[in-house]
């Protein structure tokens, strides 16, 4: 498809795509006993990430999708008869969802009825490392986070463009990327935001993980900022947007579970100053 065509559709319907406030989500519906995190609105219901063991271990992770008004949850499998993995988003413009699996990042198309196509994506997005967290952007780029070999820290954020000789990967500039890590990352939906979790940095209050807030300026991201208004001492991960200003995330504690919450406009407000 045209990609201007297909920036033209998803600005178009971004609002209508994510437009629910986080405020008016009811978080116990979601929240187990086990890790839960990465809620997220796509086509069919809020899909979710769901460990079968404690935060901090290899635990697995399992795939659920809530109908959207009432209901149980049940497994998504996008058609490949595995209904483990994590990090699921949703691009309403290319009708496409991602999320991640064994590894790897995996796409698939939506129909209106069911998932197709499924597949993972090809070198050099997807490499011996680890790859995580993928994020279709408004121009169609993809951002995800990756532990590969000639990156800037422990886990870096990358972003990708499908052109006709493949894709071209390029890892984003130290005003996101850290000698630390950068992982779990989340674009608003305009892509003038980004949230992602880094580790390891002098202003985390948490080493292994706190939620920073980075804006886009004339199509240029500026120096990340720790969300400590949502950080605590536990890990911060996940983040959603659900909103232009709202979204979800989880903070979990090694040995536990993971908990939902809530993050609103004030928490976005340094990038309305700028």
């Amino acid at each position: 498809m045209n990609r201007s065509l297909v920036l033209f559709i998803g600005l178009a319907c971004a609002a209508c795509a994510i437009s629910q406030p986080s405020k008016q989500i009811d978080l116990a519906r979601f929240q187990s006993e086990r890790p839960d995190f990465g809620l997220t609105r796509g086509p069919d219901g809020w899909y979710l990430s769901r460990m079968n063991g404690p935060f901090g271990t290899d635990a697995s992770s399992e795939m659920l999708r809530f109908p959207f008004r009432t209901g149980a949850a049940e497994q998504v499998t996008f058609g490949t008869g595995s209904h483990l993995g994590r990090d699921f988003s949703w691009d309403p413009a290319s009708r496409r969802g991602c999320f991640v699996r064994s590894a790897d990042i995996w796409c698939a198309n939506w129909d209106g009825e069911r998932w197709l196509d499924t597949a993972p994506l090809p070198d050099p997005v997807n490499t011996p490392g680890y790859e995580a967290s993928p994020q279709i952007a408004a121009d169609g780029s993809l951002y995800f986070s990756s532990m590969r070999d000639g990156g800037p820290g422990q886990g870096d954020i990358y972003r990708a463009v499908e052109t006709d000789r493949g894709w071209q990967v390029v890892a984003l500039g130290p005003a996101i990327n850290s000698p630390g890590g950068e992982w779990n990352l989340a674009l608003s939906p305009d892509n003038s935001m980004m949230v992602f979790e880094a580790s390891g940095r002098a202003t985390n209050l948490s080493p292994s993980g706190d939620l920073y807030l980075s804006c886009r300026i004339a199509n240029e991201w500026q120096p990340a900022m720790p969300m400590n208004a949502l950080n605590t001492e536990g890990s911060e991960l996940d983040f959603r947007f659900t909103g232009p200003r709202s979204g979800i995330f989880s903070t979990a504690r090694i040995g536990g579970g993971a908990v939902l919450r809530h993050a609103g406009p004030e928490h976005f407000a340094e990038c309305d100053r700028m």
